[in-house]
């Protein structure tokens, strides 16, 4: 169990003496405490900063996933930007478009990445962790760490 659910169980601890204190039942006193504690929880994970999970570790680099949630994927170049390197062969997403401007016209194409390969076993995003998210998170009492995807054929 990680260190959320180690905080909760402390906390849930420490309301069930409150309840039990007043004379409340231990079954309601459970109850009621559960409810205070994942409120607790979900509050306080909510909108702070999204923590990505390695799925694999080969020759001391680790395969970092950031989930399903395509607006999380990075370009390769924001990957660089915190010491990861783009796994190509994972899963992504390309984009292309026409442009015209002042020096010419042409096409452009974008690819996003849901996966890199970093030299921490976590990376924390800028982006914040989802209201569903954080109640997941803290209903499992664990790290969330997303399903290993198997890569896409050459």
């Amino acid at each position: 169990m990680g260190n959320i659910g180690h905080a909760q169980d402390a906390a849930l601890m420490k309301c069930m003496k409150t309840y039990l204190d007043m004379k409340v039942s231990p079954d309601m006193a459970l109850s009621e405490c559960r409810k205070m504690s994942m409120i607790d929880c979900v509050k306080s994970l909510a909108g702070t900063p999204y923590v990505a999970f390695s799925i694999k570790e080969e020759d001391g680099k680790f395969l970092v996933d950031v989930g399903n949630e395509t607006s999380r994927w990075m370009e390769g170049k924001t990957w660089d930007q915190i010491n990861c390197s783009a796994f190509q062969k994972g899963p992504y997403r390309r984009q292309s478009d026409k442009y015209a401007g002042m020096f010419g016209s042409g096409e452009r194409s974008y690819e996003w990445f849901r996966q890199a390969w970093c030299t921490k076993s976590q990376v924390q995003l800028e982006q914040p962790y989802s209201l569903e998210e954080a109640k997941l998170r803290c209903e499992l009492g664990v790290e969330i760490a997303p399903k290993p995807v198997a890569p896409k054929p050459n």
